[in-house]
């Protein structure tokens, strides 16, 4: 899979917690240029089971993971990881020119215009 895949997919598929929401997709960027296997190892259907695991895997959020692998970047280009400061399982994709993020009332992914925070690179393995 690439990252037009990895998008497409998720603006294509209803979206699904555990399977198909925001921090899947970024685990599956993250997974796509670290080589990494982190979309595989979640495995939640809730919020609630999703923080357990978390929690059992030694993290507060799926954004420390992330930040393992990434670096902060000022300029961004397709691929590149926002992190919601405020909220940690806030996150989006860039691509195309926008961000692929969840609506507002988390039925569906979007493509939205940049948001005000910081972004991230995944470092190549």
């Amino acid at each position: 899979m690439d990252l037009y895949d990895i998008c497409s997919t998720a603006l294509n598929t209803p979206y699904e917690m555990g399977s198909n929401d925001c921090n899947i997709l970024c685990l599956r960027v993250l997974d796509l240029r670290a080589g990494t296997d982190w979309a595989n190892v979640a495995q939640y259907s809730t919020v609630l089971e999703g923080y357990k695991q978390l929690k059992d895997l030694g993290y507060n959020s799926t954004q420390e993971i992330i930040l393992e692998y990434a670096d902060e970047v000022e300029f961004i280009i397709d691929g590149d990881i926002w992190l919601d400061e405020e909220n940690p399982l806030l996150m989006g994709v860039v691509f195309s020119d926008r961000l692929l993020g969840v609506d507002e009332d988390h039925t569906k992914f979007n493509l939205i215009p940049y948001k005000d925070g910081k972004y991230y690179r995944v470092r190549k393995s």
